[in-house]
């Protein structure tokens, strides 16, 4: 994995969102909109904070967050979004939906 970019954080995930679209990518339904076969599905991701990029706060380091990513990469074991787009989870918060 590369290091994160300017204003990027890279986030070891825990848990992933599964919806709708995460469905329709893998089965091939989307690639006229350009899904193509070897995009990594996903777009929230929740986990921990392993590495900052210039520009970014690097108090983001080992803070648990959840995180939009976009348009897929989130069924990666890490994912560097946006800090801009990654939240910070509240003490306590669990790991993984129960």
């Amino acid at each position: 994995m590369p290091e994160p970019g300017a204003g990027q954080v890279r986030i070891a995930v825990e848990a992933i969102g599964v919806g709708d679209v995460d469905a329709l990518i893998r089965s091939g339904s989307l690639s006229a909109w350009g899904f193509r076969e070897g995009l990594v599905p996903g777009s929230e991701v929740a986990g921990t904070v392993v590495a900052v990029g210039p520009d970014t706060d690097a108090s983001w380091v080992g803070q648990r967050v959840w995180a939009f990513t976009g348009l897929g990469g989130g069924y990666a074991e890490e994912r560097p979004p946006r800090s801009r787009t990654s939240y910070r989870c509240r003490p306590g918060f669990p790991p993984r939906a129960r």
